[in-house]
């Protein structure tokens, strides 16, 4: 039996992290979930573009949101049906798309 080797909590990096494009210097963020937790990230301008091209096997569009007022990106017939069922939703406040 193989003994996991435990890391002492002051060398411990975060194993998960969020990176977004920051609006107000247009840059790349790379932030820790407990950062991330305070972030608007239905403000943040897209971080890549969604391709499209022809004999694609997915179905990218946009989705016009009433919750953020705004379009959102989707890539696929499946994140527009997610992205339906969120805006449907009074208990959310924002959505945000990779796109």
């Amino acid at each position: 039996m193989r003994t996991l080797r435990r890391i002492p909590t002051q060398t411990a990096r975060p194993r998960l992290t969020v990176t977004s494009l920051d609006p107000e210097i247009d840059l790349p963020v790379t932030r820790t979930l407990e950062q991330a937790a305070e972030v608007a990230f239905e403000n943040c301008p897209p971080i890549r573009r969604i391709p499209h091209y022809i004999g694609q096997k997915h179905t990218p569009g946009w989705f016009w949101s009433a919750t953020t007022g705004t379009l959102l990106g989707y890539e696929s017939y499946l994140e527009s049906q997610w992205l339906t069922l969120y805006d449907f939703d009074p208990t959310i406040t924002g959505i945000s798309t990779q796109s």
